[in-house]
């Protein structure tokens, strides 16, 4: 089955959607000097950032909806729970990515080369906050360290912007790299591999300006980063994904912290890694796209095969996330035969819940948010 010229933008681009929510604490004016995040009962360096169910009940959450139009892209909020969105935003190419902030604020970024930008939103996506012009390539990776400072992955650059602030604190020139991830201890990990770029893991400490480690050990075109609420760095591989046509294959490679040899390596059920999320019990979901077929999401406890599979109603999926009650959230780009886009929703067992398709026109990026 052929995927259409959007999916195979999506995958060149290196599609995958992480989100570290944030839990409680008043908001600092913007760009106020040394803003401290609030405290917080998220697990460490979760990218669905779950809140403990104490505090989740007086919240209201959100999905945000990344979409590429054209020249009409759309970013959509929708009530957690809702089919229909709710405030709609023009962008004017590809919401690409999505993370959000430890005061709630949701970043998104213009995937276009020749209009780089990252838009914050007030919680709730209510309104807009502030504009980041970045002016440098196209950005492809959000994260935020323990002080709330943004760090921007784009395809020349690795940036770090002052908390909730357009203010450029440094630049690392590290070319070419997809996603990056922010330990608890604020070293910057960033992925790089394919199209000519490094195929390695480069670790910077705060400050720092040069990698004082890399890992090479299981890497092989790196997609997406993450880290479990252990400390564990969790690798997308997608060794296929620099060749359209018949190939399969991939691997999740996780490491201890501090390490850079694999503590485990997962291939089985894995073909085309391109997201992947945790759910509310901690269990591993990863979003596989092969280009050739239908895709999947396998869903991995402690063990390196699945403890199930969920296909029904999963297309082309690029984007994955989770909420509070342990749902799955999967964005589907169409292949041959299928009807078009939609978001499908899933319970902690697999089960389809429900499919949104109002408001989703090829959607890139979703992220699961509180006010």
């Amino acid at each position: 089955m052929k995927r259409s010229d959007f999916r195979r933008y999506a995958l060149s681009s290196g599609v995958a959607a992480a989100m570290l929510a944030g839990c409680g604490g008043s908001q600092p004016p913007i760009g106020a000097a040394g803003a401290v995040p609030p405290s917080t009962t998220i697990r460490a360096r979760s990218p669905l950032g779950l809140a403990s169910s104490r505090h989740t009940a007086k919240k209201r959450w959100f999905l945000y909806l990344g979409n590429m139009r054209g020249y009409s892209s759309k970013f959509k909020v929708y009530p957690l729970g809702g089919s229909r969105p709710i405030r709609s935003f023009s962008r004017s190419w590809n919401v690409y990515a999505i993370a959000i902030d430890p005061w709630n604020d949701v970043y998104t970024t213009n995937g276009f080369v020749s209009d780089t930008e990252v838009t914050a939103y007030t919680p709730g996506g209510k309104a807009v906050l502030l504009n980041i012009g970045t002016g440098f390539g196209a950005p492809e990776g959000l994260a935020f360290d323990s002080h709330g400072n943004l760090w921007l992955a784009d395809t020349v650059n690795i940036e770090e912007y002052a908390a909730r602030s357009t203010n450029l604190l440094r630049i690392i020139k590290v070319p070419g790299c997809y996603s990056l991830a922010i330990d608890s201890s604020d070293n910057v990990y960033v992925a790089c591999g394919g199209n000519h770029r490094k195929n390695e893991i480069d670790v910077f400490a705060p400050g720092a300006s040069s990698p004082f480690r890399t890992i090479t050990q299981g890497i092989d075109l790196p997609r997406v980063l993450m880290f479990d609420g252990s400390g564990n760095l969790f690798v997308a591989n997608c060794s296929p994904c620099d060749s359209y046509g018949k190939k399969h294959g991939g691997s999740i490679t996780v490491y201890a912290p501090g390490s850079g040899v694999p503590s485990r390596t997962i291939t089985n059920g894995i073909d085309w890694p391109v997201a992947m999320a945790f759910d509310g019990e901690g269990n591993l979901a990863v979003a596989n796209s092969p280009w050739t077929g239908k895709g999947s999401v396998a869903v991995y406890g402690s063990a390196s095969h699945p403890m199930y599979t969920i296909v029904k109603d999963i297309a082309s999926p690029n984007a994955i996330a989770a909420d509070p009650s342990g749902n799955v959230y999967v964005s589907n780009l169409p292949v041959a035969g299928d009807k078009g886009f939609s978001v499908t929703v899933y319970n902690a067992r697999g089960s389809l819940l429900r499919t949104i398709t109002d408001g989703v026109k090829v959607p890139t990026a979703l992220a699961i948010g509180s006010d």
